[in-house]
């Protein structure tokens, strides 16, 4: 029996051996080296996929290694932005032209109905995290090159921007519209934004022209070059653009990724990050059921009274929870089930707002943090300079005790809506601070007594969030 132990015990070592030797070594230094030369040929041709491939290789072996990251990283960004474009032209594709039609044909009196019908929340939920899941990791990545001082030099014309599987770097990008002005192209649109207005174009009146959109980019005419260095080097200097001036694209036009890009960067991350995660955090894909209930309510004839009967299934007078849940499913407006979205979403929300806060209050200049942008605003956390503000938002996520009016009067006191002695104010904190109690928006939904005019709120806090708000409403 103890042979028994000790040769399972001995076993077992060995296999923890050879796993951990193979992770940690798993290539010898000339490869990596070998990995990183490739890496950065490759991104100079403009092939990202083989790029990140080699990258890959070297952070499996070493996980920190800053140069990799930094590359890793960029290249994440560029994929995850250039896929969401994609995504938002296929809705487009998919939705627009339909809607547009039934439009001026008059086919269809709402194209609401239209998008009801056809629109796929769940894989467009779906898509967003993906693309969120990339800039996180981006993030992260982006995070140790700069706490390493990593930089990386590259040609952002180098890059398929237009994805039409070539890179030319010495040939002008093309917005994909039909811009009002003289040009499309995309350094135009930039550096010389007088030259080409960035109005719409309706071809022949209310003719709509039946063609794939390329949302940014038009892959149909060749080049991805955008980026001239002798351009920024005006603005950087306050000067504009002299009129006479014609872009050159070549091989100066390189960048270095440093700490202070790096750090802008990173805020770009977060400002899309600031937008896309609250789009995780609940199930906004509606049932086929919601999706019927909505289309025959706009379609009757008295949709207040169609949709009082159908959903009070007991006919009390009274529509309940359970009721609303048999339209909506039980899904609907919960944390969305998957891996970047509910808790983890609002969590990853946070931080991007508090990282993006923290970046403007210390590189944003002092001149514009006293800048009032809502002068005269009675909203006390409105009425400040610009850094006030940034700090109100900071607070929103994580002090409890910060809370603010729902209403205010002319002096910006606040004011007691209800006239329940009490004035009705937000703690915008307890929705990060304690997100799980916020797991179900519709446990929050308020019964509703469509014949006398009462709402009945089973929690009139909301979940902490809100107080000085009675249980009962009547209107």
């Amino acid at each position: 029996m103890k042979k028994a132990i000790l040769y399972s015990s001995l076993f077992l070592f060995c296999i923890i051996i050879l796993v951990s030797c193979t992770k940690l070594n798993a290539y010898t230094p000339e490869e990596l080296n070998d990995f990183m030369n490739n890496a950065e040929k490759a991104l100079d041709e403009g092939n990202r996929e083989a790029a990140l491939e080699n990258y890959e290789k070297i952070l499996k072996s070493d996980p920190q290694n800053p140069k990799a990251n930094l590359g890793a990283g960029l290249i994440y960004i560029v994929d995850s932005n250039l896929n969401f474009a994609s995504m938002v032209n296929q809705i487009i594709n998919d939705n627009l032209p339909e809607m547009v039609i039934n439009k001026v044909l008059r086919k269809n009196k709402d194209p609401l109905l239209d998008l009801i019908n056809t629109l796929d929340i769940s894989k467009i939920q779906e898509d967003i995290s993906i693309f969120t899941d990339k800039l996180e990791k981006a993030k992260n990545m982006i995070n140790i090159a700069i706490e390493n001082n990593a930089d990386l030099t590259i040609n952002l014309n180098k890059i398929d921007w237009n994805n039409d599987g070539f890179t030319d770097c010495a040939s002008p990008l093309y917005f994909s519209q039909d811009f009002i002005g003289k040009d499309r192209r995309v350094w135009y649109s930039l550096f010389r934004p007088d030259y080409s207005n960035s109005g719409w174009v309706i071809e022949n009146g209310f003719n709509f022209k039946k063609r794939a959109l390329d949302l940014f980019f038009d892959s149909s005419v060749r080049g991805d070059a955008w980026f001239d260095k002798d351009s920024i080097n005006y603005i950087l200097n306050g000067e504009p653009v002299p009129n006479e001036y014609v872009p050159v694209f070549d091989a100066e036009d390189s960048i270095t990724f440093d700490a202070t890009s790096l750090n802008m960067l990173k805020a770009f991350i977060n400002t899309e990050l600031l937008i896309l995660e609250p789009l995780l955090i609940y199930d906004l894909s509606p049932s086929q059921n919601t999706k019927d209930f909505i289309i025959e309510v706009m379609t009757s004839a008295t949709p207040t009274d169609y949709a009082t009967s159908t959903v009070d299934t007991n006919k009390n007078g009274i529509i309940e929870n359970p009721e609303i849940i048999n339209i909506t499913g039980d899904k609907f407006l919960k944390f969305l089930d998957n891996t970047n979205g509910g808790a983890n979403a609002i969590n990853d929300w946070k931080i991007a707002i508090n990282e993006l806060a923290d970046y403007l209050l210390e590189y944003l200049d002092k001149e514009y943090q006293d800048i009032v942008l809502f002068p005269g605003c009675p909203y006390p956390f409105l009425s400040g300079n610009t850094g006030q503000l940034i700090n109100s938002v900071k607070h929103m996520t994580y002090d409890l005790n910060y809370s603010i009016p729902v209403v205010v009067d002319s002096q910006g006191q606040p004011y007691d809506i209800d006239r329940n002695g009490t004035a009705e104010s937000i703690v915008p904190a307890e929705f990060f601070v304690n997100s799980l109690n916020f797991e179900d928006l519709k446990a929050f939904l308020p019964a509703f007594n469509y014949i006398n005019k009462i709402l009945d709120f089973p929690d009139p806090t909301f979940g902490g969030m809100i107080s000085g708000v009675n249980s009962i409403i009547i209107f």
